[in-house]
């Protein structure tokens, strides 16, 4: 860009674009697709916030692959999470954050906000232990569901 002297005086310059309806940029880094995803109000615990999420009784199950991240060779393992009684919240939870069938670390941090006070039960449950290593980088998910 070369520069240019300033106009001299008495003549109208253009004004500057203000920011506005516009700019698609006025807001920064939060109109990114990861950030658009509505949150739940923060609640005391698990119960509260799935009560909030959508119903799951359409899905029978969830068929989850862990991918690890960061291995230079694919590591994948698979995993059920039937919609029974036990399982219904992480059916649930899943099945709210995961976009385009995906879990990643965005996700997975909402995910672990939504368990709440289960987070730190991590060793008896497998589903928050998944989670865990995907909010640490370490792992991806891939949710695939199975209707009723």
């Amino acid at each position: 860009m070369a520069f240019l002297p300033p106009p001299p005086l008495g003549i109208a310059t253009p004004r500057r674009a203000t920011v506005g309806a516009t700019n698609p940029y006025r807001h920064g880094p939060a109109l990114l697709p990861h950030h658009r995803r509505a949150r739940l109000p923060p609640t005391s615990g698990l119960k509260e916030n799935v009560a909030q999420l959508p119903s799951t009784a359409h899905i029978a199950r969830l068929d989850v692959t862990i991918t690890a991240a960061l291995s230079a060779t694919p590591l994948s393992t698979r995993a059920t999470i039937d919609n029974v009684d036990g399982s219904r919240a992480s059916v649930a939870i899943y099945a709210a954050i995961a976009k385009d069938d995906i879990i990643a670390v965005p996700q997975a941090e909402e995910g672990l906000r939504l368990y709440a006070e289960a987070v730190g039960d991590g060793g008896k449950h497998p589903n928050i232990e998944i989670l865990q290593q995907v909010a640490a980088g370490e792992t991806i998910v891939e949710i695939e569901t199975v209707l009723a």
